[in-house]
């Protein structure tokens, strides 16, 4: 007896001289060296075990087939721990506590603005006013020609020369004078102008202009500035009180140019060089006690302008 026939179907050995398979039933071909593939029925080599056309497993003598390379199983994963109500509260709690302290935090660090209800403390910075002088040097010697002829009219710095007195009432009369003759005015008319706006006309020069504005000097004498020497000479001018504050503000209208507002009095914009710093700087002048209700008005003029009284 020759050979047994493999079905290819089952693997089951049968008669060599059988057609069918004695198993499955299956037509069994005739042996070859050749493998055929139960799924494509492609021909494959005998040694082969996958199909070359598909990749099936091909059946091996005896039935078996060949074993698949094995994937690796999935870990499975860890179940997260669903926090305990508990739990949740604390964290809870936690977040809320850290977002207000940090929401103090930024409070504290923000800068608050209020409306000034009086004079400033003694401690805080005086906003010296600058003098604002042209590029003209010709206006600028007809300006201290003029100056030269008047006195300081503050009362307070020992009777120094207009045109060289550096305090902030002379400031302000300089810049006057300034603003006159950029007006194109001529210098005897701005003369007569200046004595009898803030008058101390020196005496040389009284017979040709008048005597001008009283020279009178404060009831109680104060400091002089460093160096100077002080007026002693009892007169009749008073020092500007917290309670002449409203009357020097309603003097001009809201300087900032921004929010239309008539009177500075009513206007509390924090606009540069608006209401609120206008506010400030009266309140710092009337709280240094040297200059009169005039002085400050005619520095705060000389600073910011819009002066409507």
């Amino acid at each position: 007896m020759g050979k047994t026939k493999i079905c290819t179907e089952c693997g089951a050995e049968n008669n060599p001289r059988a057609k069918f398979c004695q198993e499955c039933g299956n037509s069994i071909r005739e042996q070859t060296a050749k493998k055929y593939c139960k799924r494509c029925g492609s021909e494959n080599e005998q040694e082969a075990r996958f199909c070359f056309n598909c990749g099936e497993a091909l059946q091996q003598p005896g039935g078996k087939e060949p074993k698949k390379a094995s994937r690796k199983k999935k870990r499975p994963r860890a179940k997260k721990k669903t926090p305990q109500p508990s739990q949740t509260n604390n964290m809870t709690v936690l977040k809320i506590g850290a977002v207000l302290f940090a929401g103090l935090i930024i409070y504290m660090l923000i800068p608050q603005r209020q409306q000034p209800t009086g004079p400033p403390p003694a401690n805080i910075q005086a906003l010296a006013l600058t003098e604002q002088k042209s590029n003209d040097p010709r206006l600028e010697a007809e300006l201290l020609d003029i100056a030269a002829k008047f006195i300081c009219s503050c009362g307070t710095c020992g009777e120094q020369p207009l045109n060289t007195c550096t305090c902030e009432v002379a400031v302000a009369e300089r810049q006057f004078i300034r603003g006159e003759l950029q007006a194109k005015k001529d210098s005897d008319s701005i003369i007569r102008t200046v004595n009898e706006k803030y008058g101390w006309i020196k005496p040389q020069y009284r017979e040709k202009y008048g005597a001008g504005r009283g020279n009178a000097v404060l009831k109680t004498p104060l400091p002089a500035a460093p160096g100077l020497k002080m007026i002693t000479t009892p007169g009749d001018r008073q020092v500007a009180l917290p309670s002449d504050r409203l009357a020097i503000i309603s003097s001009f209208a809201c300087t900032c140019g921004q929010c239309g507002i008539d009177e500075l009095k009513d206007c509390n914009c924090s606009h540069p060089g608006g209401a609120l710093e206008v506010k400030n700087f009266i309140d710092q002048k009337i709280s240094e006690g040297k200059y009169t209700k005039e002085n400050i008005v005619e520095i705060v003029d000389a600073r910011y302008g819009n002066r409507i009284r």
